[in-house]
């Protein structure tokens, strides 16, 4: 029997393959699960950043926002309190006026009763005849001497050079304000054109409000007043006119009349030009006189009661206010004139010597500092140099108001003091030479300090800057690091070290 024959086909199978399929399509689901998770949380986080950017945003637009109008409301406060101040200045002024005037009218009383009673001791003695007499002669001499002054002038007429008036401009950017003529010259101020001068020494006494070339101000301005009626747009103003040789004049009358504000012009005129400024006045001329006499009264008095705040001399001369007689006050007539109170740069220089002031205002003992010269040596400051009041360093010195504290960067070299300005200000690095030791050349920094402190406006309201020095000290700095240290104790300007 055949036995059949089996067939060996080959046939694929589904399941293993249908299984791979699934596993791989599982993987991939589970993939784009994870991507898309991935994918959401990225979203959120960007989302997130962005928000905490714009809420950063925000936050800084509102501090902005809060400070401008801090600082718009600032600005208010200041502008109404200069206000302010300009009404009471302008207030004071007006009763200052009216206080000198008042003193006039008492000193021509007592001129009038002394005149007459000097009029009824003499009566019974005079004899008529020989006063007739001694007027006739009076008036002869009068008559002669206006007779010799004519004639000069007369000669000189045609020898006259040519000369120029200083007149306002009264177009569309001038003014209406009648100007009051102050020639600064060597001598001193000269109130034109009455030929009134106030001498140089006259104006280093005390400056504040009442000094003499301010009172002569006042009534010349009044003077004006009473007789031509100005009103208070109208009111006449200073017009200095400044010589070659009157830069030093120049510098003491705008210090004098610092109360004054910008109500003031000046004008530059070579030595050599010849100006006329009307008719003089000679009531005036007299009134003024009268009241630069009196203002130097009071200021002697002013500074016999306070010799500690404006030293133990006036500073005043004898002249009395003619052009062309002054005396001179000191020894040595290429000297700069030391004004009182004022402090002498080189005054303590070839003694190497210095002596610290305490806060209180009075000198504590003699402090000797040793330390690194330009090559190692060593320098020493003791305490026999002149003592300073406190706050001397302060521009406005020590002053009861509220202390606004505020750092400078200052770096010490062994050559050198630099006051280095902050990040945004306007200003360069301000550079003091040091030749022997700090002490000798300590005006001068302060006076670049002062500078710097310029450049800061105003302080709070009622307030005064009061920098800290923060030192930062360079190699071969430490020994002047200890001298500004020392000088600067009781000078109202703090100092330590940089940190």
């Amino acid at each position: 029997m055949r036995r059949r024959k089996r067939r060996n086909d080959v046939t694929p199978t589904m399941f293993p393959f249908l299984a791979v399929l699934i596993c791989t399509m599982g993987a991939l689901i589970a993939l784009l699960v994870i991507g898309v998770q991935q994918a959401r949380v990225h979203a959120n986080h960007l989302v997130d950043q962005r928000s905490e950017e714009q809420l950063a945003k925000q936050e800084d637009l509102r501090r902005q926002q809060i400070q401008l109008e801090d600082y718009q409301w600032e600005k208010e406060v200041l502008i109404a309190n200069r206000e302010e101040k300009e009404e009471q200045l302008r207030q004071s002024r007006l009763k200052l006026a009216n206080v000198e005037t008042h003193i006039n009218e008492l000193y021509d009383k007592v001129r009038l009763l002394k005149a007459r009673r000097d009029a009824l001791q003499n009566r019974d003695t005079l004899d008529e005849d020989d006063t007739t007499q001694e007027q006739l002669d009076a008036l002869r001499k009068e008559i002669e001497s206006a007779t010799a002054a004519l004639k000069a002038l007369q000669d000189g007429q045609s020898k006259r050079k040519d000369t120029f008036a200083i007149l306002p401009y009264k177009g569309l950017n001038g003014t209406i304000h009648r100007p009051i003529y102050l020639e600064c010259t060597s001598e001193g101020v000269v109130f034109q054109p009455e030929g009134v001068l106030l001498p140089l020494a006259d104006l280093q006494g005390p400056l504040g409000p009442g000094n003499p070339l301010d009172a002569g101000l006042r009534t010349i301005r009044e003077f004006y007043d009473k007789h031509a009626g100005f009103q208070d747009d109208f009111k006449p103003y200073p017009l200095i006119v400044v010589r070659p040789d009157g830069v030093e004049s120049y510098g003491r009358a705008m210090a004098a009349i610092k109360s004054w504000k910008d109500e003031f012009g000046y004008e530059l005129i070579d030595a050599d030009v010849n100006l006329t400024y009307g008719n003089p006045q000679p009531l005036l001329a007299t009134e003024i006189q009268t009241s630069l006499r009196r203002a130097k009264e009071r200021q002697k008095t002013l500074i016999a009661a306070m010799p500690s705040r404006f030293g133990s001399k006036s500073g005043f001369s004898n002249h009395s206010g003619s052009r062309g007689s002054t005396q001179s006050t000191s020894a040595d007539p290429t000297a700069r004139p030391q004004y009182p109170g004022e402090r002498s740069p080189g005054a303590n220089r070839g003694a190497n010597s210095g002596r610290a002031s305490s806060g209180n205002g009075q000198q504590d003992s003699e402090t000797h500092i040793a330390g690194g010269g330009g090559n190692g040596g060593a320098s020493s400051m003791s305490g026999t140099g002149q003592s300073r009041k406190p706050g001397w360093a302060l521009p406005d010195g020590e002053v009861p108001r509220t202390g606004v504290h505020r750092p400078v960067h200052v770096v010490c070299e062994i050559d050198k003091l630099t006051i280095v300005p902050g990040r945004g200000e306007q200003i360069k690095p301000l550079v003091t030479k040091i030749n022997d030791t700090v002490y000798d050349n300590i005006d001068e920094f302060i006076t670049s300090l002062h500078t710097y402190m310029d450049t800061w406006g105003l302080s709070v309201v009622g307030g005064q800057w009061k920098p800290e020095l923060s030192v930062e000290i360079k190699p071969g700095g430490g020994a002047r690091f200890r001298e500004l240290r020392t000088v600067l104790q009781g000078s109202g300007v703090e100092v330590q070290v940089r940190r």
